[in-house]
Formats: structure tokens, C-alpha cells, sequence
């Protein structure tokens, strides 16, 4: 990644980094807190219903591009909130 000046292309490059489970857990947590404040039991907030629902609805704003969904993502995010 580089700057135009320093680009052998001349043209401004753009990588995005690896979004870790954790990170896309805390973006959608926080998101849901804030915005999302009546749907929460007491500021808790239903895994599958809500979470899940909240991460595939915005999954292609939370991973790069070439991210395809795998079968058990559903299961990395439980694994994630059990570790968090």
C-alpha cells in the first residue's frame, strides 16, 4: 500500500487489514447498545437474533470482499463470545 508519490503506478493503494472475530463482535455490540436499545433484554442482546442477524446483515461492510461466509461462521461467533 502506498501514497500516489510513492506508488510505482502513480495511483493511491489501499489494503485492508484482517477484522478479527473479537473486533467484529465488539463493532456489533456497541452498535446494537447504541442504537438498538429496545430490542435488548436489560442490555443484553439474543446471539442468534440479534448478533448473528446484525453480522450477516453487514457482512460485506465488516469483511473484505474475497471473505465468503463459511458454514460454521455462526459457530465461530459463538466460540468468540464464550472466549470474550
Amino acid at each position: 500500500p502506498g501514497c500516489a508519490d510513492c506508488s510505482p503506478s502513480k495511483e493511491e493503494v489501499f489494503r485492508r487489514n484482517k477484522f478479527p472475530w473479537v473486533n467484529v463482535l465488539l463493532l456489533t455490540l456497541n452498535h446494537l447498545s447504541i442504537h438498538m436499545q429496545g430490542i435488548s433484554n436489560n442490555g443484553y442482546f439474543h446471539y442468534k437474533t440479534h448478533i448473528c442477524f446484525f453480522i450477516d446483515r453487514y457482512w460485506s461492510m465488516l469483511f473484505a470482499p474475497n471473505c465468503k461466509q463459511k458454514k460454521n461462521w455462526i459457530g465461530t461467533i459463538a466460540g468468540a463470545l464464550s472466549v470474550y
